[in-house]
């Protein structure tokens, strides 16, 4: 494969592959796709930004969270 042997041997790969379950297809779809994680303020924005925020909703004081909302990025949409 062309692309792992591109991208296998960056760091950022290697170090998302101690994950269990994280293959170098996923590790390196992540790392093109997130780009410098430093431009995120906090694991929120991140989270934000894949579409992996839980809906919530809220009345009288009582905090309901539901599935994932599926807002954020656009450009996620059908990655995963």
């Amino acid at each position: 494969m062309k692309i792992c042997g591109r991208w296998g041997q960056d760091p950022r790969v290697k170090r998302l592959m101690t994950i269990p379950g994280m293959g170098p297809f996923v590790a390196i779809a992540l790392v093109l796709e997130l780009g410098e994680i430093d431009r995120f303020l906090s694991a929120k924005h991140l989270a934000s930004y894949l579409r992996l925020t839980p809906r919530i909703r809220s009345s009288a004081g009582r905090i309901r969270t539901g599935h994932i909302s599926k807002e954020g990025n656009r450009l996620c949409e059908g990655f995963w």
